[in-house]
């Protein structure tokens, strides 16, 4: 993962090496890539030391309080 700013990039190679219960041994392989962009100019907290992810705090702009929101909705079908 690398974050630059609001672009956050994702890749990740997996691969499995195991026998079957008929005694064969197999492989399994894949992968993905992954780019987003914050369009709020927000981005992911990324913790080096621990290996995780925080949760994102959106910004705080003039009279509007980033991240608390009241919201009701209803629908019918």
């Amino acid at each position: 993962m690398r974050n630059k700013g609001p672009w956050q990039f994702v890749a990740e190679v997996l691969n499995l090496w195991m026998t079957t219960d008929a005694e064969e041994t197999v492989n399994y392989h894949g992968g993905y890539v992954t780019a987003s962009f914050f369009l709020t100019g927000d981005h992911m907290p990324w913790n080096r030391n621990s290996g995780t992810l925080d949760r994102i705090k959106p910004l705080t702009d003039n009279d509007v309080r980033g991240g608390i929101e009241d919201n009701l909705t209803f629908g019918l079908e």
